[in-house]
């Protein structure tokens, strides 16, 4: 690395005053955060807002139901509409809710959520975020030691990724985003480590958000690590043996069916189709009202279908990379198979780009701005600028457009990750492998 100038006393204060309206802007996000987590016990039924007759419906509500119906005698009913309604309905009682907000979690994960039913429901909110927080950072914490390498930087950056507003939002609705972040996070840090029967565990766990997972495992796929894909398989079987001890057999082998019924079913609210963060939001703008919450699934699906054979043949031209810089396109492509995943997958929503923290672990040369503007490579730079701000400005839609139009920025700010990385891919191939820090 060459060696850097010393900054002139103009680029001092333009330092000194970034750093001042980052640490306010990580204070006022944090200080939203807590509030979230406060409020709960300070009334205990904060989703009811009987003043105007409304519930907060968030995604929370689900996790919880699927604990306590895990161990009813209700059990084997849990994908029932009228069960999940009648549940719905006692816990925001006075109030009813027009439509069934409907569970469709994945049936390993009912087991998995009984100990929330062994807490007041505030209490069970409160140990959710705290916890799926702690695992989501923890696995960025050790995927970004791969690219940095002082402990201050990994902080800052941990700082910047609980900043974003996907971070304020999964916590919001009490959404499984850091689960994901956690286990995917994992599953790449193994990956890169060549430890497989570790990544392979981590990649079952994210198995709970289904939608990513046809694209995450092309690339031990594509390189036949079959030990990942052994081990995924292995504890996915006893898993789904364990759910059917709870919520019976059928329900595992129906589930294909039920979740497509979920995904397309206009009596059900909680997909909402047009605030996708995926191309299928985009296709919902696109497609008749009465029929697009099922044509946008099926337009996607077939999307993404389609374009896992073009995902995995990349993988395979590079199954061996350059001697030169090896480890660092497995990281660059590595990042792009995640951003594709977000873009693709027919069930994105805007606390889905946590995953996003994932190439930024991995890709992110440095977090300076200048030492960014610097870089050689335009694709590189482009990427790097846009991860830096995005923090920042992941919060704009949701104060300055309205629900309906809030995702498409999200999926803007995805295609460009996605198009400026790609073209850095691109421009390393052409160099013979080389794909270098920059500095």
């Amino acid at each position: 690395m060459p060696e850097l100038q010393k900054p002139n006393r103009q680029e001092k204060m333009i330092r000194l005053m970034l750093i001042s309206m980052c640490l306010l802007f990580f204070l006022f996000t944090q200080v939203m955060t807590a509030y979230l987590l406060v409020k709960p016990f300070l009334e205990p039924k904060w989703y009811i807002d009987l003043d105007h007759q409304r519930i907060n419906e968030t995604d929370f509500f689900q996790y919880v139901q699927a604990g306590q119906l895990a161990t009813s005698p209700l059990a084997h009913r849990v994908y029932d509409p009228e069960v999940q309604k009648t549940w719905h309905d006692e816990l925001t009682a006075p109030l009813k809710a027009p439509k069934v907000f409907y569970n469709q979690q994945p049936p390993f994960l009912y087991p998995l959520l009984i100990p929330l039913a062994w807490f007041p429901y505030n209490v069970a909110y409160l140990l959710w975020c705290l916890g799926q927080s702690a695992a989501g950072l923890t696995a960025v914490y050790f995927l970004s030691g791969l690219n940095f390498k002082t402990r201050k930087e990994k902080v800052i950056f941990l700082m910047a990724v609980f900043a974003s507003f996907p971070s304020y939002l999964c916590l919001w609705h009490g959404n499984t985003a850091f689960w994901l972040l956690g286990a995917l996070g994992c599953y790449t840090y193994f990956w890169l480590r060549k430890k497989d029967i570790a990544a392979g565990a981590f990649f079952a766990l994210s198995t709970g958000k289904p939608q990513y997972s046809m694209i995450m495992i092309l690339p031990s796929l594509a390189n036949w690590r079959w030990k990942i894909m052994a081990t995924a398989a292995v504890i996915e079987m006893l898993l789904l043996v364990w759910a059917a001890l709870f919520i019976g057999t059928e329900n595992i082998v129906n589930y294909p069916q039920i979740l497509s019924n979920a995904e397309s079913n206009p009596n059900f609210i909680g997909v909402n189709s047009m605030g996708m963060v995926s191309l299928r939001g985009l296709y919902s703008r696109f497609l008749p009202a009465a029929t697009v919450t099922h044509d946008s699934l099926i337009a996607s699906t077939i999307t993404m279908i389609t374009c896992l054979a073009p995902i995995a043949w990349l993988w395979w031209r590079t199954s061996q990379p350059s001697t030169k810089n090896a480890d660092h396109q497995q990281r660059c492509l590595l990042s792009i198979t995640v951003l594709l995943a977000l873009i693709l997958s027919p069930h994105s929503q805007q606390f889905d780009c946590l995953l996003i923290a994932i190439p930024a672990a991995l890709m992110l040369p440095s977090l300076d701005i200048f030492q960014i503007c610097a870089l050689k490579s335009a694709p590189l730079r482009i990427f790097s600028v846009t991860l830096l701000v995005y923090p920042f400005v992941s919060w704009m839609p949701n104060f300055t457009l309205g629900r309906q139009y809030e995702s498409i920025p999200y999926l803007i700010v995805n295609l460009i990750l996605l198009a400026s990385l790609f073209c850095y891919f691109r421009e390393g191939k052409r160099n013979g492998g080389d794909l270098g820090n920059e500095l």
